[in-house]
């Protein structure tokens, strides 16, 4: 015979299934076994439903009346888990309610009772609330917005959000104090880029950013400070700067393989003279001068501000960029294209503006005679000029854009591309292009020649070339420098197996004795002589000749192809990576030797990005607050 429940706990539960004793929680909806006892469900809804009391048909009614009225609006409320709701005890709903009254009914139930949060849980939501200002760069002052408020609110009421003054005062440093505290453990070697910038407030900031080869021989890219820099911008105070920050950091001048900067004089003095340090000129910006001279010849200058020109009144004409559009559209372009206008410090910017006002020749030659004012449009030979241009500056730009990379060592692309700039310019450009475009060229020649001629024999970027497995020695011009180079990664070689053999060293056997044999356990033992025997044994080669054998080992072996099947480039840290094993020396000398980076971009986009941190909405902040952020923004 089945027992009656006359337990008050059934006014929260229907029974599911008589056979499997389950039972489903009336506000929750969630399955509970009642096999031998109620305990199970009253466990439920003490830990679930903090504050329900079991009561009643009253209880009952008011839920059934909230559920027949309020199915479609109380569907989502009544799925979420995360908020427990405190029914109505003894209330008496004499009226059936309408939906409002019902809805109205039902959220006031919910904000009756909210399960609290542990510590932890803040924590991580609190986390979560940092990257809102870290990596999408918003204010703090977003966390007073009435419109956020009441958004954070009904996901998580029981999330009470924190003040701005504790997010920018108390959560922020701390979260930079764990991240700047892991920043450099266990680097050995690192190469260092650095730029100065001044923002629209007239403060000047110096950004310092590393590079190094990790374990796994990954690229890894760490901001060790976008700080202000006081003072002028001499020689004498960004060496101070950059000392002061190494000290911070017990950076070593050992561990610094090589500072990038600008081509800037005070830059270059800072490291040479003032810390002592290997310097070299951002490759980037150095293609940027190339090109700056090479655009300065008289005719192909006067071709490009024609180019501007045109550009410039399309820029400020919305007329005349109305009818550009429509022209395009008209003759089925089903994405119209804008003119781009150049930017003076980055040569690049030219390239892109001459390649698209081609783009649009047929555009501009229909609708220039339908323009209010007359402008006069290039003659036959200034297309020609910049068709030749765009011809002649692909290889500049695809160069540059290979050397701006910030997640692969570019050390060992500066002899490489150097000499195929060369050889493209010297033997690849057509006869046929404009005269006036022939004397660019040769000012292309002349200007890497003078700027990069000598770059062969850098003792950094020469042992970054030949620890490529994609070029090796293939792309040495000046086979005396590849000798060379070959002659330092094995003196490099031989010093690192000389390191392993001295941590390595066998332990002395105990000297055997020389007295008579005392009893019988003394008599005649195998391992009696053999440290006699093994000092007569000479090693089979010297270290030097080891370090011959692995250097040759691998200069003999198949060179890395470019790309894959996919047409993606190759990257040679995951074939030192597979290799580690098949040259142990060398594989370690890689990680030490081949961080270096050849340009300073990764500064100057850590600056693009402050841009959008210094803005109106933020303009009482302050420089330590912008030096948390960024710091943050890059590193996590």
């Amino acid at each position: 015979m089945k027992r009656s429940r006359t337990s008050e706990i059934w006014s929260q539960f229907t029974v599911e299934s008589e056979h499997n004793k389950i039972a489903v929680c009336n506000l929750c909806k969630q399955k509970c076994s009642f096999k031998t006892t109620v305990s199970n469900l009253k466990k439920h809804i003490h830990n679930k439903h903090v504050g329900v009391t079991p009561a009643s048909s009253q209880l009952r009614q008011v839920q059934e009346n909230l559920n027949t009225v309020c199915v479609a609006q109380t569907s989502t409320v009544q799925n979420v888990s995360s908020v427990d709701v405190v029914p109505l005890v003894g209330t008496i709903i004499e009226n059936r309610p309408n939906a409002s009254e019902a809805r109205q009914m039902v959220q006031t139930q919910i904000s009756m009772q909210v399960k609290k949060m542990t510590a932890s849980q803040r924590v991580t939501i609190d986390e979560k609330l940092l990257m809102l200002f870290i990596k999408d760069f918003q204010p703090f002052s977003v966390v007073e917005d009435k419109g956020f408020r009441e958004y954070t609110t009904a996901l998580n009421p029981a999330y009470q959000l924190p003040t701005r003054q504790h997010i920018s005062n108390t959560l922020m440093p701390a979260m930079y104090e764990r991240v700047q505290t892991n920043a450099i453990k266990n680097i050995t070697s690192l190469s260092l880029t650095t730029d100065l910038w001044t923002s629209a407030s007239q403060e000047s900031y110096i950004a310092v950013m590393a590079h190094y080869i990790d374990e796994e021989y990954r690229c890894r890219k760490i901001l060790l400070e976008c700080a202000p820099l006081p003072g002028s911008h001499t020689a004498t105070n960004i060496a101070a700067e950059i000392s002061r920050l190494m000290n911070d950091l017990s950076l070593e001048k050992k561990q610094i393989l090589i500072i990038t900067t600008d081509n800037a004089r005070n830059m270059e003095n800072a490291v040479k003279i003032h810390l002592g340090l290997k310097h070299f000129g951002c490759f980037a910006h150095t293609l940027n001068l190339v090109v700056e001279n090479a655009l300065e010849v008289e005719e192909v200058k006067t071709t490009i501000d024609t180019v501007k020109c045109i550009v410039s009144y399309y820029k400020r004409s919305t007329t005349a960029m109305e009818k550009l559009l429509r022209y395009q559209i008209q003759t089925g372009v089903a994405q119209p294209k804008r003119l781009l206008q150049s930017v003076p410090t980055r040569w690049n910017s030219v390239f892109f503006m001459l390649q698209r006002f081609l783009e649009l020749e047929d555009a501009l030659r229909s609708t220039s005679g339908l323009l209010e004012r007359e402008i006069p449009m290039p003659s036959v030979e200034q297309w020609k000029i910049c068709k030749d241009l765009c011809s002649i500056l692909n290889p500049l730009q695809e160069v540059t854009q290979q050397m701006s990379g910030e997640d692969y060592v570019t050390g060992s692309l500066v002899i490489v591309f150097n000499r195929i700039l060369l050889n493209v310019y010297e033997n690849k450009i057509s006869s046929s292009v404009h005269p006036e475009v022939a004397k660019s060229v040769n000012v292309i020649i002349n200007q890497l020649k003078i700027r990069l001629g000598p770059i062969e024999h850098s003792g950094t970027f020469s042992i970054c070339t030949l620890l490529d497995p994609r070029y090796k020695t293939h792309c040495f011009q000046d086979k005396t420098a590849s000798e060379k180079a070959k002659k330092t990664l094995i003196e490099l070689v031989a010093t690192e197996i000389r390191k392993k053999n001295l941590n390595n060293s066998r332990p002395a056997l105990p000297e055997p004795s020389t007295s008579a044999p005392s009893n019988i356990s003394d008599k005649l033992s195998i391992w009696e002589n053999l440290n006699e025997i093994l000092g007569e044994v000479e090693p089979i080669q010297s270290p030097h000749a080891c370090a011959i054998v692995e250097v040759q080992r691998y200069l003999e072996d198949k060179l890395l192809p470019l790309k894959d099947a996919q047409g993606n480039l190759l990257n040679p840290s995951d074939w030192w990576s597979n290799h580690k094993y098949v040259y142990p020396n060398l594989a370690q000398i890689y990680r030490i030797k081949c961080c270096a980076m050849s340009t300073s971009v990764s500064c100057e986009r850590i600056f693009s990005k402050s841009g959008y941190i210094i803005s109106d909405r933020r303009t009482r902040l302050k420089s330590e607050k912008v030096k948390q952020l960024m710091f943050l923004n890059v590193n996590m």
